[in-house]
């Protein structure tokens, strides 16, 4: 179902996640390379985890803006139902 708060948080998220994946390099620059990152994945692996974080916002915020983000939640979480009884 599709509400003006899904919307605008749908566009934020978007916003934010565009900035991410435009501005990957001064982010990093501000932020400092991620020490716990390179270890395990390599070298220059962090302008990777931020650009990646920065996708996931703009997915995201596709999903909250048309309305379908609950839909695809339940949908990846669906095999633990099960798990979690009442």
């Amino acid at each position: 179902m599709i509400t003006v708060s899904g919307i605008v948080y749908g566009i934020l998220a978007i916003g934010i996640g565009t900035l991410f994946l435009i501005y990957t390099f001064q982010i990093v620059g501000f932020t400092g390379r991620q020490d716990w990152i390179e270890q395990y994945l390599g070298s220059g692996t962090t302008y990777l985890a931020y650009k990646i974080f920065g996708l996931i916002l703009v997915l995201t915020g596709i999903l909250a803006a048309i309305g379908l983000l609950n839909g695809a939640i339940e949908f990846i979480f669906s095999p633990l139902k099960n798990l979690f009884h009442a």
